[in-house]
């Protein structure tokens, strides 16, 4: 599979399958819906640290860490066989959002930081857990769960391009093991597609089911709020949780934790619940779903 190295220094080997693999996904006319695929990271990424920021979490000065977002977009532009052609425009556009082509994963989103913040200050307990990260564009939360001994951490986002080149590195950046590959590859799954085809490819790798299921910055419109709604259901276990960080109102788009709210309670399956509100800025709340009684 690719290597992951942001020096620019890629085999030729290594462009042939990313032009191939590029080649497969990119949307054909009419296509609405990105392929599900598992993706095999089989090698450790060579990160030039002088482009690696962090953040300092609570009051005990736990850090994480995470590669700069500029950089990225740099070298993916730099390297244009690397993406698709569709990500490139969207990354030399200056946009966040394109549907069915590029959904804001290169971009560390504010939400993501509440949601690891607010796994901390209650001392959320992820140890021995299955979890995934919906969305996960850097991965910051499935992280977090990680560095807590959970079981198993899956990390899924639209973009093959942000798994590769964002969320992996940040792993590898975060993990305290001695041998991260070994640790990395025991522990870890990484998924790229659409929402509606992530069931099967998940099931299909031997996990059907999670005890946490993670996801931030995600239902900023109706119809993305739709395919989150169905495959939470379709993934956590009976007695699971799932987190969802948002804005309270994305506007312009129709999504946000009220919408959202309202999606559940008509659906009547899970309880939902706000168990967190950040009015500094934008007001933004982190959503508790669990099965009703």
């Amino acid at each position: 599979m690719t290597s992951f190295r942001f020096n620019f220094n890629i085999s030729s080997e290594d462009q042939q399958e990313v032009e191939k693999s590029d080649r497969d996904n990119e949307p054909s006319p009419g296509q609405h819906c990105k392929e599900a695929i598992e993706i095999v990271c089989d090698r450790i990424p060579d990160i030039d640290k002088q482009q690696v920021e962090s953040i300092v979490l609570g009051n005990d000065d736990q850090q994480m860490q995470y590669i700069n977002a500029k950089y990225v977009e740099k070298f993916l532009t730099d390297n244009k066989e690397c993406a698709t052609s569709g990500l490139i425009t969207a990354i030399e556009n200056n946009s966040d959002l394109v549907p069915s082509v590029y959904e804001g994963g290169l971009k560390v989103w504010e939400c993501s930081f509440d949601l690891v913040e607010y796994f901390q200050e209650q001392s959320i307990q992820f140890r021995g857990k299955n979890v995934i990260e919906l969305g996960c564009g850097a991965g910051l939360p499935g992280i977090y769960a990680l560095n807590k001994a959970a079981k198993r951490v899956d990390f899924q986002d639209y973009n093959e391009e942000v798994i590769r080149y964002v969320t992996v590195p940040n792993v590898f950046l975060n993990c305290s093991s001695k041998s991260p590959k070994q640790q990395i590859k025991k522990k870890c799954h990484f998924y790229a597609g659409d929402w509606s085809n992530m069931g099967n490819v998940l099931q299909d790798g031997g996990n059907n089911r999670y005890d946490f299921v993670l996801t931030s910055e995600t239902i900023y419109s109706e119809e993305s709020q739709d395919k989150l709604y169905k495959l939470i259901k379709g993934l956590l276990k009976e007695n699971g949780v799932a987190y969802i960080a948002a804005k309270t109102i994305y506007f312009g788009v129709g999504g946000g934790t009220r919408a959202f709210e309202a999606l559940v309670s008509n659906d009547n399956y899970f309880q939902c619940e706000v168990c967190k509100r950040i009015t500094l800025g934008v007001n933004r709340e982190i959503l508790r779903l669990h099965r009703s009684p």
